[in-house]
């Protein structure tokens, strides 16, 4: 495993990244995960990329999957795809690029996950503008002080 990052307090810019690999004696078989994320922590800003291949040593297939988000607008779905919302509706990426879901999909699961996300963004905003930024709920954060 290997981590890295990088924090300008001045101007909020930050960089951070990793990567994990797995091995399997008994199988051969063998992963390995890269993640890299920026962004400001001032505007709010972020993005960022994963990529995992996994190879099959029993079938000899591998295989690379990546996921990538622009800002907190990118979802996982309990079927496996990426949605994201556009704001006319839910938007499924197809590997090809993004293409409505249409009426007939059940969005209500990533309805659920983006109140949620919007919920804990407007707390996370409502307790930094008090000067305090780590953990919510009582503790765990620091001051931040101007100058």
């Amino acid at each position: 495993m290997d981590r890295n990052a990088a924090y300008n307090p001045e101007t909020g810019n930050f960089a951070r990244g990793g990567s994990a690999s797995a091995y399997n004696p008994n199988t051969g078989s063998s992963a390995d995960v890269q993640h890299t994320s920026t962004g400001n922590v001032y505007g709010g800003n972020s993005a960022g990329e994963t990529t995992a291949t996994v190879n099959n040593a029993k079938t000899g297939q591998t295989n690379t999957y990546g996921a990538a988000h622009n800002g907190n607008n990118v979802y996982a779905g309990s079927d496996g795809n990426v949605y994201r919302n556009d704001g006319s509706g839910w938007q499924e990426n197809t590997g090809s690029g993004w293409h409505s879901t249409g009426s007939s999909a059940n969005t209500s699961d990533l309805d659920r996950f983006s109140q949620a996300r919007s919920y804990g963004g407007d707390r996370y905003n409502s307790f930094s503008s008090r000067g305090f930024y780590g953990g919510g709920g009582g503790g765990g954060g620091f001051r931040r002080f101007s100058r």
